[in-house]
């Protein structure tokens, strides 16, 4: 399975098509629409396809609190967006982008730049790894040349490592670990 994930570039997992939304539109209409696509964000785009930063579902309802939820609330898309977002391109290989999404690798290695241990007390690599998660985004716009080409979500990649392994156990014809998971969820 590692061999699959090392060839696998952002353009293979890619949405090609995320839910887009403008900047001047109203928090309540951008939750609705991202509630009829099953978004928890979207990417906000100029007229152009340029990206202009995201909004999560959160953001959104942020925004609505703090107008105690007023039924003709001003808030708008770009009133709660982020505009300091990380993007990525096209090439970007998909392994490396799971290993940044939830991997604080300080955390992990708690070493200085000369590889002495900064840490004053052992703990075994499982520790670390258990403590080492990452506070990066959920989501992250494909671009290229500042224009949004699609979108790579944590979802996405959790449904893909999916999809590989139940490839990877019906070419070794071993289903009994995806069969076990399915009956203990029943």
């Amino acid at each position: 399975m590692k061999n699959m994930i090392n060839k696998l570039a952002v353009k293979d997992i890619m949405q090609t098509a995320p839910l887009t939304l403008s900047s001047a539109a109203l928090a309540y209409d951008a939750l609705a629409m991202m509630t009829q696509h099953g978004a928890s964000f979207a990417v906000v785009v100029g007229a152009d396809n340029e990206v202009k930063g995201v909004v999560s579902d959160q953001d959104l309802l942020r925004g609505l609190w703090s107008q105690e939820f007023t039924d003709s609330p001003e808030i708008r898309v770009e009133d709660m967006m982020q505009t300091e977002i990380l993007s990525i391109s096209l090439q970007d290989k998909v392994e490396a982008l799971i290993e940044f999404m939830v991997v604080d690798r300080e955390k992990l290695f708690p070493v200085n730049g000369a590889g002495a241990l900064l840490s004053q007390s052992y703990q075994s690599y499982q520790t670390r790894l258990r403590l080492a998660s990452s506070n990066k985004p959920r989501c992250y716009p494909v671009v290229e040349n500042g224009k949004l080409q699609g979108l790579v979500t944590r979802e996405e990649l959790t449904r893909m490592l999916s999809h590989y392994h139940n490839h990877v156990l019906q070419a070794r014809g071993d289903l009994s670990t995806t069969e076990h998971a399915n009956q203990s969820v029943a």
